[in-house]
């Protein structure tokens, strides 16, 4: 039974402070990312990093070690891996900095599956489509049968398990009055892009799924986290959504991230302690990423053997399932439908 390798791709970061200036310019040359007009790339990309990393590196120093989408990433990993048992290797793959692609494709005995899986649920048009191109380059002429999971933003698992930790939130806000929502994500590059705008349409759409799985009728706002080597931030920031949420008569705040389901330097700038002030409002709760976690472990794990039954592997665990609940219907026991994980 061939192994399956699953690999979670995200953007990278640099594993120390001292690694921000390389990792910045390695940024500025990869053309999917580069925030310098492609003919002056080359040019600019050495002095643009010097000067974008005085302002990245104190938070990265802050933070301490590597950057959460290094630390998160990894450790999630280590959870899916638990969970999925023997029959499954998975590898943390980031485009820059961090475990390369050439290092999960060197560890994968000839023959072995391969489940593509971004760390980005919405369709990002760098940091998801860039690195699902680059793995099926690497793989194309390698004797590995591949699949992909692209664009599960809407995804039911994801949205319930977004509501479960919102609700939660919520019940502890309660008796702060009435309670707004922030949903605070990286804005994307190059605005106005037709991948740009499908970003953005899929983030709404997964507001919308949210509130209504919440039944949630107070005010709820986009919020932009803007990159620290940026120039000019798009709108509205965080603080911004929030004072919006306060003018339509909530008390407190609950900022919700979405669009990377692991953490970046950017998001740990959000401080409730700081919002709560500034605002002036009664409480606010930051919610942390879904990555990592057991519970964001579970929901990978049904997207993986989806995915490789949609490509006609087989999944011994499907047949587990069946004589389980075979000898739950001779025990006379009556089974509910529904998908198995």
């Amino acid at each position: 039974m061939p192994t399956t390798h699953i690999w979670l791709l995200d953007r990278g970061g640099p594993e120390d402070a001292a690694g921000v200036q390389p990792w910045l310019e390695t940024l500025a040359r990869d053309p999917s990312t580069s925030p310098l007009p492609g003919w002056m790339v080359f040019l600019l990309a050495w002095v643009w990093s010097h000067w974008a990393a005085r302002r990245v590196a104190p938070v990265c120093r802050r933070i301490g070690g590597a950057a959460p989408q290094l630390s998160d990433t990894r450790e999630q990993a280590r959870i899916l891996k638990q969970l999925l048992g023997r029959r499954y290797a998975v590898h943390p793959v980031f485009r820059h900095g961090g475990e390369s692609m050439a290092a999960a494709l060197a560890a994968m005995p000839s023959g072995d599956q391969v489940v593509l899986l971004p760390l980005h649920p919405q369709r990002h048009p760098a940091a998801t489509r860039a690195a699902l191109d680059d793995a099926w380059r690497r793989l194309s002429d390698a004797d590995h049968p591949t699949a992909e999971i692209e664009g599960w933003g809407n995804e039911p698992g994801l949205v319930a398990l977004l509501a479960r930790r919102t609700r939660e939130a919520l019940i502890d806000l309660q008796k702060h009055g009435p309670t707004g929502l922030v949903l605070a994500a990286a804005a994307p590059p190059r605005p106005g892009s037709a991948a740009a705008d499908a970003y953005l349409a899929e983030l709404a759409e997964t507001a919308t799924h949210l509130r209504d799985h919440l039944h949630f009728r107070g005010p709820v706002v986009q919020a932009w986290v803007p990159a620290l080597s940026d120039t000019v931030a798009p709108t509205p920031d965080p603080l911004t959504a929030v004072r919006i949420c306060t003018a339509k008569g909530a008390r407190s705040i609950i900022v919700v991230p979405l669009g990377c389901t692991t953490s970046w330097p950017e998001l740990r700038t959000i401080q409730a302690t700081d919002i709560q002030l500034q605002a002036q409002l009664s409480a606010v709760h930051v919610l942390p990423p879904l990555a990592p976690s057991p519970d964001f472990a579970r929901l990978l794990a049904q997207l993986i053997r989806r995915a490789e039954r949609g490509a006609g592997w087989h999944v011994p665990e499907d047949d587990l399932r069946q004589h389980v609940e075979n000898e739950l219907r001779a025990a006379g026991h009556r089974l509910v439908a529904g998908e198995a994980s």
